[in-house]
């Protein structure tokens, strides 16, 4: 499952392209 942050938004989507 997806696993959200700390900072919703497009944070997240930063953070996905990241992992």
């Amino acid at each position: 499952m997806l696993r959200g942050g700390p900072l919703p938004g497009p944070y997240r989507l930063r953070q996905f392209h990241l992992h």
